[in-house]
């Protein structure tokens, strides 16, 4: 009797393991079913072409002198995932980039209040302003994921693969990737908007999970034009590293090449000091690292009065539609024909010459006359002349004596350094200019003559 007990037990145990593994398998092919994707808006075209295949959604293009690349994204836990990267060397084998990278954002947020007199309604219009100072007002914020399904739209020639379900805060919208036809590029952002009232922000964005096998190192040049190469195994776990590089741009570097850096013209809101505050990042976390863009979490420079009076971040007004934006660039070869491929997007940071023309920029406080008087020397050359230059720049529009100097002095100071300015700011004919120092005629009159050929800064 017992025995028959017994293997009654066992086989209602065995019957049970059985129907455990039914459902077992019923979920592994629920997890692994079909991605939802709408595919109303897309055109496949020559060049730029996506497709569901299982749960993924498999993007392939071309880029740059017919490069071939192609990325896999899929949804992992509700977080939009690049399950794939990859480009096609010049022998025509796939080099992998990256696998299974997960996008990261932030926000830091304060209130944008109102200043220069300005009625409450035009606070959207000030420039003076710090709201980070405020810092019982100040919160930070993680973007979180909940996406479902995904969506591919064609807009000329690029291709966009958004996600909704993203929420930061008080911000909430989608993450979107985006893809150009022609360009080895790869722009991931948070589309997101806020309800509050006054926001003002700034972000932070990248992705996570490049391995450190396949890109093990990191290259950039710093502020003096050197190239900096760090080792991302060597770093230390989970601590972001700022770099302050030249043309905001960083390249991880191995199997092939990825690049980070923000977008060229609508990254920086204003400000009135020019320091690089370290615009991009990486992070090392076990065997892989992020890679990502930033902003400082303050000013930084020689003037208190600007450092505490001008950090304004991006306005938020309520409803409108945030873009966050970071951009990736792949190639197969090394770091330093990634950079000269990178540059090619903004002529090498340089005003592009135009025939018949001069380039003007305007509304610099430089201090010169205070930086002459502090040198001793009329023969001092400022350093921004041969920097202008070399940016392509033929006329400085100045504005001297903008809180340099003594502007409270009751007048025998600010006499001896207005006399000072007028040496190099009055009527500049030309016997007059002859007779000044060889280092003043260059500053005054450099603007006259056309720049000379430089090589990338």
């Amino acid at each position: 009797m017992d025995r028959c007990a017994d293997r009654g037990a066992r086989f209602k145990a065995a019957k049970n393991l059985a129907a455990g593994w039914f459902v077992f398998a019923a979920l592994a092919r629920t997890a692994a079913a079909d991605l939802a994707c709408d595919l109303s808006q897309y055109q496949g075209l020559p060049g730029l072409e996506a497709q569901v295949k299982g749960d993924a959604l498999r993007v392939r293009w071309s880029g740059e002198h017919s490069q071939q690349l192609r990325a896999s994204v899929t949804i992992e836990k509700g977080v939009p995932t690049v399950r794939e990267l990859a480009l096609q060397t010049q022998v025509g084998r796939w080099s992998i980039l990256g696998r299974n990278l997960a996008p990261e954002f932030g926000v830091t947020t304060g209130i944008r209040r109102t200043n220069h007199g300005l009625a409450r309604s035009n606070r959207w219009d000030v420039f003076w302003d710090v709201p980070l100072n405020h810092t019982n007002e100040v919160r930070r914020f993680t973007a979180a994921y909940q996406a479902d399904r995904c969506a591919v739209k064609t807009d000329g020639a690029r291709l966009e693969i958004s996600f909704p379900g993203l929420s930061m805060g008080i911000f909430s919208g989608k993450l979107q990737f985006t893809v150009y036809r022609g360009a080895n590029l790869l722009r991931q952002e948070a589309i997101a908007k806020t309800e509050e009232p006054s926001v003002a922000y700034k972000y932070e964005g990248g992705l996570a999970g490049f391995s450190n096998e396949l890109l093990p190192r990191v290259v950039w040049r710093d502020v003096h034009g050197a190239m900096q190469t760090a080792s991302v195994p060597d770093g230390e776990n989970g601590r972001q590293i700022i770099l302050r590089a030249q043309n905001r741009l960083a390249i991880a570097e191995g199997s092939g090449t990825v690049a980070v850096f923000p977008p060229p013209h609508q990254f920086f809101f204003a400000r009135e000091l020019e320091v690089n505050l370290g615009y991009v990042w990486y992070r090392r976390k076990g065997e892989t690292f992020a890679l990502g863009v930033r902003h400082g979490d303050h000013e930084e420079g020689y003037n208190p009065a600007w450092i505490n009076g001008v950090f304004a971040l991006y306005n938020a007004p309520p409803g409108t539609w945030q873009r966050m934006a970071v951009y990736f660039y792949l190639s197969p070869t090394d770091a330093p024909s990634c950079r000269e491929s990178v540059m090619a997007y903004t002529h090498g940071d340089r005003y592009k010459p135009l025939p018949g023309y001069k380039t003007l920029v305007t509304h610099f406080h430089l201090a010169f006359t205070q930086e002459l008087m502090d040198s001793g020397n009329l023969d001092t050359e400022p350093a921004w002349i041969p920097l202008m230059r070399s940016l392509g720049i033929n006329i400085a529009h100045i504005f001297d004596f903008h809180g340099d100097g003594h502007p409270n002095d009751p007048g025998p100071l600010r006499l001896a350094e207005l006399n000072f300015r007028s040496l190099f700011t009055g009527p500049m004919s030309v016997p007059a200019v002859s007779r000044w120092p060889k280092k003043i005629r260059t500053a005054a009159t450099f603007t006259t003559r056309a720049a000379p050929t430089m090589s990338s800064s």
